[in-house]
């Protein structure tokens, strides 16, 4: 019963919601396969950042409530290697970590760095059943024109790449973007992420 409802969803879902941006692709993604989001992340990689003050991320921090999100920097990669990576995390669902990038990226940007931003999406799955999660996430890349699809088996679960589309009209530039996801269950529960270009948070 549970799975004709899950491939009922799927199908309301791939017929009814094509993505138009990346962020609405991973939601529909995480709605394919019934999950409920928990965490949300991103990190921004800023190279030849020899330049870099933390000071000018001030009106960041003082912008955003630290019990929303958590924004941490790396200083030790700066000192090591000349870059900064400045990881953001929440929790709650209700957060537009799409603003906060916005808002970071507004500070840091210079002609001579080069900047480059990845995103991932944590949801907790309602049973044990990986295969069954791993067919429906195929078959919503499949349905919303995706490719170069692979899927590789790890010790607790499986984890995949593909080429994701969004835009399905001719009102609207088809475009592709690459995707990491990964399903994966242990003693407190069973996850998909799903992170573009690629996961930044462990699993």
């Amino acid at each position: 019963m549970r799975n004709k409802f899950m491939l009922i969803t799927f199908l309301i879902f791939t017929l009814f919601s094509m993505p138009k941006t990346e962020e609405d692709f991973i939601n529909s993604a995480i709605k394919s396969v019934d999950g409920t989001v928990i965490e949300n992340g991103s990190r921004i990689e800023i190279r030849n950042a020899g330049d870099f003050n933390k000071n000018e991320l001030d009106d960041v921090l003082a912008k955003y409530d630290e019990n929303k999100v958590r924004i941490s920097i790396d200083e030790e990669a700066l000192e090591l290697e000349g870059r900064v990576i400045i990881n953001t995390t929440s929790k709650d669902n209700s957060f537009s970590l799409n603003n906060l990038n916005k808002d970071i990226l507004k500070q840091v940007t210079r002609e001579d760095r080069n900047i480059k931003v990845f995103s991932y999406v944590k949801a907790q799955l309602k049973d044990e059943d990986l295969e069954l999660y791993k067919n429906n996430l195929e078959k919503y890349l499949i349905n919303t024109g995706g490719k170069n699809i692979e899927f590789s088996s790890i010790d607790s679960g499986v984890t995949g790449i593909a080429s994701a589309k969004i835009g399905n009209s001719k009102e609207l530039n088809n475009t592709f973007f690459n995707i990491n996801f990964a399903i994966v269950k242990y003693t407190s529960g069973t996850y998909i992420i799903v992170g573009t270009p690629i996961i930044t948070c462990a699993y």
